[in-house]
């Protein structure tokens, strides 16, 4: 049987090396963060202490260009990429996950005939992206960088991006970015399943348990305890501190930190209620839901 390699596909912010992690802690399995990211680094320093480099180190290997998994994914061919990590892994390790995120990376391997491809889209509240990227995206400049992005793809709405607050010009960020997943799958007509960041950290077990019998796996109740794991490939910061808690955790702070005016009119904009609609996915108070 072939191998399959598993593309996560989100914005930024999603969950996808949570989600990520809980799936590559099956034992036949392997999470391998962000390969997209791995393969462009041509010139990664090793002596390198800045924070880029800190949040994106093998956590088994201390430095990414030592670890023995990845180390030379920047070397490779692209094509030679998921043979060589799999050739790399025990035999019995049937399914990569790649947590990179973008539909342009994942597109280069759709005829590959060595392995398989499936897809998640995971999607996550608006409200939180929104907030996220008011914080993300600081100052002045920043801001207006966002606004003319976003311009480009919603020429419609022009006076509106640069009139109104920042947080119309995100609500479209979320729904441009999201509709650009939903179209490539169904455009490519690829096996994928969504999956909505609520229901993955809220109900952890049986969204799990549903994405690994989708992929031809029995489900191994371990999965959840992911930091009891190791695990090549990128990670994020706040790792070690979920490695110390040892728990399940949900990141609900756009309730207390968004301005209710501001959930609501981002719940309302029409590109994003369009979107939730055609998912058929479900928006309330306390998240968005399948």
């Amino acid at each position: 049987m072939k191998k399959t390699v598993l593309f996560i596909l989100s914005t930024n912010f999603s969950g996808s090396h949570f989600l990520s992690l809980l799936l590559g802690s099956h034992s036949k399995a392997a999470h391998v963060g962000e390969v997209k990211n791995l393969a462009k680094e041509k010139n990664l320093s090793i002596q390198s202490t800045n924070t880029r480099e800190s949040t994106r180190q093998c956590y088994i290997c201390e430095k990414e260009l030592h670890c023995s998994l990845l180390g030379d994914v920047h070397q490779l061919k692209k094509e030679d990429i998921y043979p060589s990590i799999f050739k790399r892994l025990p035999s019995d390790v049937s399914i990569i996950i790649d947590a990179s995120k973008k539909t342009k990376w994942a597109e280069y391997f759709l005829k590959n005939n060595e392995f398989d491809v499936k897809f998640i889209h995971l999607i996550r509240d608006p409200r939180a992206l929104v907030l996220k990227w008011m914080k993300h995206y600081k100052g002045s400049k920043a801001e207006l960088r966002e606004r003319i992005k976003q311009v480009r793809n919603f020429p419609q709405n022009s006076i509106e991006i640069f009139s109104k607050e920042i947080e119309f010009t995100y609500a479209l960020k979320w729904s441009q970015q999201n509709r650009e997943i939903t179209n490539f799958l169904l455009k490519n007509n690829l096996n994928s399943k969504l999956i909505t960041y609520h229901d993955l950290a809220t109900k952890p077990e049986n969204t799990i348990k549903t994405i690994t019998e989708w992929l031809n796996l029995q489900y191994e109740n371990t999965q959840l305890n992911y930091w009891a794991h190791q695990h090549h490939g990128t990670q994020k910061p706040n790792y070690d501190w979920v490695k110390e808690k040892k728990g399940q955790f949900i990141d609900l702070r756009w309730k207390n930190e968004l301005a209710e005016e501001a959930a609501t009119k981002i719940a309302r904009n029409k590109q994003v209620v369009q979107l939730i609609s055609d998912l058929k996915l479900t928006l309330n108070i306390n998240g968005l839901e399948n």
